[in-house]
């Protein structure tokens, strides 16, 4: 299924979740992975990293500063 990260379209598998879009989403840039993020949906609230995701569902996702 395909889902929006930070404006990048990303092909996951049915039944993933918010946590699998956004490590599809590193793989594809070619960045480091981080756990210290915020994860939001379309509507701009926050959603759990293992929220289910749905065929073209849009999330956003920020880096959060280390303490």
């Amino acid at each position: 299924m395909k889902v929006i990260v930070n404006n990048d379209e990303i092909q996951i598998f049915g039944g993933a979740t918010a946590k699998d879009a956004i490590r599809r989403y590193f793989i594809q840039k070619g960045e480091k992975r981080t756990n210290n993020i915020t994860i939001r949906d379309q509507w701009e609230h926050e959603i759990d990293s293992d929220a289910p995701l749905r065929e073209g569902m849009i999330i956003t996702f920020k880096i959060n500063e280390e303490e």
